[in-house]
């Protein structure tokens, strides 16, 4: 690619800093989100009850277990007992995941719906209003793209495609951390218009993913070859 190729493309600007050295000739174009389901024409995204999903195999680096323990922190300091974290997904760490739940005393907060087709996913979004990525490295990130795609409040580690497209406290919310992350969803429970804010913005915003933007992107990385 440094020798020979006149442009590089990249699906973030995560996977292009990974590789510095080919950085002027690299330029960023999308993904074509253009399942059935991303073409609703209208957003209906509640403020509460908070329901939360974050689908991911269950492997070291995905870091569910950050995610499980900031629900309990979120229930300790609200006494909000009616939230609802779902992790669908498998994987070697699920049955440690579960156990975490359990010592937490928070299994019935917690939900594991097994491994789901995308379209299962896709319906588990729309019936959440937060969407989550506590990844440690997405070099895309579908669970970012997604749920920003359907309109969800989106919180999210700065890795992937969150890099490229989250404006924090605009169109989502930035974390590291599980004592960070179960700050956020405190004040997502004390104002509960932000959720409502933030996935109605991200459904304006996801325009950048339509066929029409991502191919203009590819003819401006064709003129500039």
């Amino acid at each position: 690619l440094l020798l020979f190729a006149d442009r590089v493309i990249s699906m973030s600007s995560y996977v292009s800093r990974r590789f510095w050295f080919l950085r002027r000739k690299t330029d960023i174009v999308f993904y074509i989100m253009n399942k059935p389901q991303y073409a609703k024409a209208e957003n209906h995204i509640a403020g509460s009850p908070l329901r939360l999903v974050f689908p991911a195999q269950f492997r070291y680096g995905k870091n569910q277990q950050v995610v499980i323990c900031a629900v309990k922190r979120y229930i300790e300091q609200t006494g909000d007992d009616t939230i609802r974290l779902y992790l669908p997904g498998d994987g070697a760490r699920l049955d440690e995941m579960k156990s975490l739940a359990a010592r937490l005393k928070i299994d019935k907060n917690v939900i594991f719906p097994g491994k789901l087709s995308l379209d299962g996913v896709l319906e588990l979004y729309e019936k959440c209003n937060i969407a989550l990525c506590a990844s440690n490295v997405e070099t895309y990130g579908r669970c970012i793209a997604e749920p920003f795609m359907l309109g969800r409040c989106l919180l999210t580690r700065n890795t992937g495609v969150a890099l490229d497209i989250i404006r924090d406290g605009e169109n989502g919310l930035l974390f590291d951390g599980e004592e960070d992350l179960a700050r956020q969803l405190v004040k997502l429970h004390d104002n509960p218009g932000i959720v409502v804010k933030m996935g109605n913005q991200a459904f304006v915003d996801r325009k950048m993913f339509s066929a029409e933007s991502v191919i203009d992107s590819y003819l401006h990385v064709i003129s500039k070859a």
